[in-house]
C-alpha cells in the first residue's frame, strides 16, 4: 500500500490517512493492519505522536524535560531541512521487519507543540520507539541535550505517579465504572489509565460541573478530577469529521445555570465549540479548558488551558513565533 495515495487533509487541521474498503476482504485486511473503522466503509490509518511539548505524560515518556525538548528540536530541524523521510528510510532500510512499510510526517498548521507521523500499519508504533532509541544513543542526542540544557537551565523533576484502580477513591471508581458500562453497551471497551498529573484538578477554574469529551479525556481522568467533582461529571462524545459522525451524550444531571468546564485536547477547538453549544442549549454556562494545546491560535478560543502540569488563563499564554518554547520553559524550568 502506498501511503501517499491515502493522505488527506483531515477535518481537524492536520493530515491523516483515509481509505475506503471496497470489499469484505479489504475490510478484514485493514482491521488486521490496525486501521480504525469510521462510518460506512471508511477507515482511518494508524498515526501517533513522535514528541510533544505540551502534554505532561508525553514529556514523561522521554524521562525529563531536557531530553524531551532536545528530541523536539532534533525532529524540528529534520523537518525544516526536508530530511525527515530520508532519515527514517535510512534507519529501517536494512530491517526486514519493516519490509514494504511506508510512513510520513503528519502536517498542518495546528501542529506547533507536537510532531506526529502516519503509517501503513501498526508497525508505526514500535518504529516510534526505535527512532527515539537511535536519537538517544547518538552524537545528535548529546548535542541537542546540551542545547536544551543551556536554554532551560535547572528543571523540575517529573516522576511518574500512578493511581491504581484498586486504590481509587470510591467516587472516582464509581464514575469510571459508569463510563465503562455506557461504552460496554455500545460494544466498546474503555481502558483505565493510572497515570496522574499533579496540580491540575485543584487549579481548574471555579465550576459546578465538568463535561469531559471522550475518549481522549479518559486518559486524564485522575488528573482532572478530585473526589468532590465525581458526582458532577458528565461527558459528551461527538466527532466533527465528515466521515465520522458518532455522537453520545451522557448528562446525568441538570446543567441549568451551572458553570460547566468543558475539557478536551485542543487542536482546532472545533469539538470544544460544539460541546459548548450543547451545554448552552441545556442551560449551562460553558468554560472551555483546552488540554495541552497544539497551537497558539486555538488558545484564543479557550478560557483556560493546561500546558504540562500547569493551568493558565488564555490571556496569559506566551506570544511570538517561539511561544511554545517560552511556555515550555515557564512550566518546566526552575530558572525563570
Amino acid at each position: 500500500m502506498k501511503l501517499s495515495r491515502c493522505i488527506v487533509m483531515g477535518d481537524h487541521g492536520r493530515t491523516q490517512t483515509m481509505k475506503r474498503a471496497q470489499s469484505m476482504h479489504e475490510t478484514n485486511k485493514l482491521n488486521r493492519l490496525g486501521w480504525i473503522k469510521l462510518d460506512d466503509s471508511w477507515f482511518r490509518g494508524p498515526d501517533t505522536w513522535l514528541v510533544d511539548l505540551a502534554d505532561y505524560l508525553k514529556v514523561q515518556k522521554y524521562g525529563d524535560p531536557i531530553t524531551n525538548l532536545a528530541y523536539f528540536q532534533f525532529i524540528k530541524e529534520l523537518v525544516e531541512s526536508d530530511y525527515f523521510n530520508k532519515y527514517i528510510a535510512d534507519i529501517i532500510k536494512h530491517d526486514e521487519y519493516y519490509r514494504e512499510f511506508d510512513c510520513a510526517l503528519a502536517t498542518g498548521n495546528v501542529l506547533e507543540t507536537e510532531y506526529r507521523f502516519l503509517g501503513t500499519d501498526k508497525r508505526l508504533y514500535p518504529l516510534k520507539d526505535k527512532l527515539f532509541e537511535v536519537f538517544e544513543n547518538s552524537s545528535d542526542g548529546k548535542y541537542y541535550k546540551e542545547k536544551a540544557q543551556l536554554f532551560l537551565g535547572k528543571t523540575k523533576n517529573i516522576p511518574q505517579i500512578n493511581i491504581e484502580y484498586q486504590t481509587l477513591d470510591k467516587g472516582v471508581k464509581k464514575l469510571f465504572d459508569d463510563i465503562k458500562n455506557v461504552y460496554k453497551n455500545k460494544g466498546e471497551d474503555i481502558e483505565y489509565y493510572p497515570q496522574f498529573i499533579p496540580n491540575i484538578s485543584a487549579n481548574l477554574p471555579t465550576h459546578d460541573s465538568i463535561v469531559l469529551v471522550p475518549k481522549g479525556c479518559f486518559r486524564y481522568l485522575n488528573s482532572l478530577l478530585n473526589k468532590h467533582d465525581c458526582g458532577n461529571v458528565n461527558f459528551l462524545e461527538l466527532h466533527t469529521g465528515k466521515k465520522d459522525s458518532r455522537y453520545l451524550q451522557y448528562f446525568k444531571e441538570s446543567l441549568n445555570n451551572k458553570r460547566v468546564i468543558v475539557a478536551d485536547t485542543a487542536y482546532t477547538g472545533d469539538t470544544l465549540d460544539e460541546v459548548s453549544k450543547s451545554i448552552k442549549n441545556n442551560g449551562g454556562i460553558p468554560i472551555k479548558v483546552g488540554l495541552f494545546p497544539k497551537n497558539r491560535k486555538v488558545i484564543r478560543k479557550l478560557d483556560s488551558f493546561i500546558f504540562g502540569d500547569k493551568v493558565f488563563k488564555s490571556q496569559d499564554a506566551k506570544n511570538g513565533e517561539d511561544w511554545y518554547l517560552q511556555q515550555y520553559k515557564e512550566v518546566f524550568s526552575l530558572e525563570k
